[in-house]
């Protein structure tokens, strides 16, 4: 997988891999946000990005970047970083409150732009809820209870209320959290699982192993995605990374398991 972290770097990025390696990575991985939001994230480029990556023979995985529906967070609803209340939150559970209204606005839009994408025979890799264990995005570090809820609300409405095909759903979480378990919303909601690992050289093994959130992985039965991994350094761009260190946490589990990739 190659995974932008935006629409225009996925594509930026990918033309001097191709150049230096003379190989396209399987997998694209592009960023979609809101429909309210523009620029380097614009839910629309998202979409040509991905029908031009599909007539090339390839995969893509959408991550999705959602505004906060309870505007707790921002008073334009954009996230700036954390989680929202525990309080705010639980309203998406409420089917008459204005958030999960709100909230089933920004569904609706993204059904209007998956079905350009899914109708025609493309399959989406669908990341909904990014390192959703994490507390640095609006809907992360919430209640189990009131999570699931939402996620399986979500997975209905678009499958089935909004008829959508070709989508498998990710569930994501990220290494040295903890909680990897508590979130998951159950074997008929999610079709992949993912872990995202960024940490310096030589830990990654032990940041798989963290907590038991490999383990926990393997255990769903679900194939096994690696939607981002990376170098964490206090001094970006003058450290290096040995690949062979993360090399040792795929290959043994690579024979006996189904990881589809590694970003």
């Amino acid at each position: 997988i190659w995974n932008g972290d935006s629409v225009s770097a996925a594509m930026s990025d990918v033309t001097p891999l191709v150049a230096e390696t003379g190989q396209n990575p399987a997998i694209l991985g592009v960023v979609m946000n809101y429909v309210g939001n523009s620029g380097a994230y614009d839910i629309g480029v998202a979409n040509t990005i991905a029908n031009q990556w599909w007539a090339q023979g390839g995969l893509v995985e959408l991550s999705i970047y959602s505004d906060d529906p309870t505007f707790s967070d921002d008073p334009s609803g954009y996230p700036n970083g954390t989680s929202i209340p525990a309080s705010a939150f639980h309203e998406l559970t409420d089917t008459s409150s204005a958030a999960y209204k709100q909230w089933h606005s920004q569904l609706d839009t993204y059904a209007t732009e998956l079905h350009t994408l899914t109708d025609s025979g493309n399959v989406v890799m669908l990341r909904p809820f990014i390192e959703l264990n994490g507390d640095w995005n609006w809907y992360g570090a919430q209640a189990p209870s009131d999570f699931i809820f939402v996620w399986q609300d979500m997975y209905d409405y678009l499958m089935k209320a909004k008829g959508l095909i070709n989508v498998l759903w990710i569930y994501n979480v990220n290494a040295n959290v903890g909680r990897y378990s508590d979130y998951y919303p159950g074997s008929s909601y999610v079709d992949v699982v993912g872990m995202d690992i960024y940490d310096s050289p030589g830990n990654y093994v032990a940041d798989a192993n963290n907590g038991g959130m490999y383990a926990f992985l393997v255990s769903t039965g679900k194939p096994l995605i690696l939607p981002e991994v990376g170098l964490s350094s206090s001094t970006p761009g003058t450290d290096s990374i040995d690949n062979s260190q993360l090399m040792s946490l795929i290959q043994p589990r690579f024979r006996s398991r189904r990881e589809v990739g590694l970003a």
